[in-house]
């Protein structure tokens, strides 16, 4: 426990009890935030309404999807073929052991 006490003593700062009441002083230059861009008035906010864009499934995503489907189909046989070797081979082992 002294040490606790000794660690947070040695990262403590000390200070005289006027500094922290007396203001600071700045002897610099002093800058402004500038307004950049002007506001249209005639802008009345976003279109509530907007056009309707073509939500057609393209030739490109098809063969994406395609290509994807075949994806996950062979790594389900790749696994399935991994877990049923994987069994055997446990199998084998505890059978010549036991």
């Amino acid at each position: 426990m002294a040490l606790l006490f000794a660690l947070a003593g040695a990262f403590t700062l000390v200070a005289p009890a006027g500094a922290a009441v007396s203001p600071a002083v700045h002897h610099g230059v002093h800058v402004f935030a500038q307004q950049t861009e002007t506001v249209d008035p005639t802008n009345t906010g976003p279109d509530l309404n907007p056009p309707q864009e073509n939500r057609s499934i393209g030739a490109d995503t098809k063969k994406k999807l395609w290509i994807g489907g075949i994806a996950v189909l062979l790594f389900a046989l790749v696994y399935w073929r991994n877990k049923r070797r994987y069994n055997k081979w446990r199998k084998a082992r505890k059978a010549a052991a036991g």
